[in-house]
């Protein structure tokens, strides 16, 4: 069935405005009827079941609620707080979508000494409104009602601040040294019942020796992701599939 994202701050409960972009894939792209059955998601474990409802006199469409979702029963789990250096063009869409999928409830995206890209305030806004963008389309596709916070785009030492600050263990990618692996150290922490965990994956050329500093200071857990070296977005979806299946083992 069709998927829609409406804002929280737009439900009502029984009509929902659709956005121009919504409306015009609905009417214009897949030239769907009036009352076709459309599932209505805000993005934070809310849906309902909707019929599409054509544009009134001033050309605004709506969905019509018929019947609002329970949440899932399934056990709370902790936050996932994906932290992963900036990486170029599509690579970084693709990391924001699959991020979507496997469940990321917070993405921190990060600059570090060896990015490549370097986003200036302007360019930094726009790249998470596209990221906003992409992440709405994989929940669609996917059919989670949940879609992740997309935080502004920081540097390293002010992430570790807010990871700190919040008191969340926060796996580390790392390359250098002799790290256990990811899912002896994920399983470990897992145990603790934390409310929030973080992963943090550095960019290609992975973090400086003084950035490796800085985590170890901030009581980072440096875990092995295995005995290749995987480019940037494949270990930010390897860890976040490794959590998923720890915590699905639990249940």
């Amino acid at each position: 069935m069709q998927r829609c994202f409406i804002p929280p701050d737009q439900w009502s409960d029984t009509l929902l405005p659709l956005a121009a972009t919504e409306q015009h894939h609905l009417l214009h792209v897949l030239r769907l009827p009036a009352d076709t059955p459309i599932v209505a998601f805000d993005g934070q474990g809310r849906e309902a079941e909707t019929r599409l409802c054509l544009p009134d006199a001033g050309g605004q469409a709506h969905l019509r609620i018929e019947t609002l979702r329970k949440p899932s029963a399934a056990p709370p789990r902790p936050i996932w707080t994906l932290v992963p250096a900036i990486i170029k063009g599509t690579r970084m869409d693709s990391l924001i979508e699959k991020a979507t999928e496997l469940g990321a409830c917070r993405i921190m995206p990060i600059q570090t000494d060896r990015c490549v890209v370097r986003l200036d305030e302007r360019q930094a806004t726009a790249k998470v409104q596209r990221w906003n963008r992409i992440a709405v389309s994989a929940a669609k596709q996917c059919g989670t009602p949940y879609l992740p916070i997309i935080e502004p785009v920081t540097n390293l030492r002010a992430a570790l601040q807010l990871l700190q600050a919040r008191n969340v263990p926060t796996l580390l990618g790392a390359l250098e040294g002799n790290p256990p692996p990811l899912a002896r150290v994920a399983h470990d922490a897992i145990a603790g019942s934390p409310r929030e965990m973080g992963i943090l994956v550095g960019p290609e050329g992975d973090f400086t020796p003084a950035e490796y500093s800085q985590c170890a200071q901030a009581g980072c857990l440096p875990a092995s992701f295995g005995p290749l070296t995987l480019r940037a977005e494949t270990a930010s979806i390897f860890a976040l599939s490794v959590l998923q299946a720890l915590w699905e083992a639990r249940r």
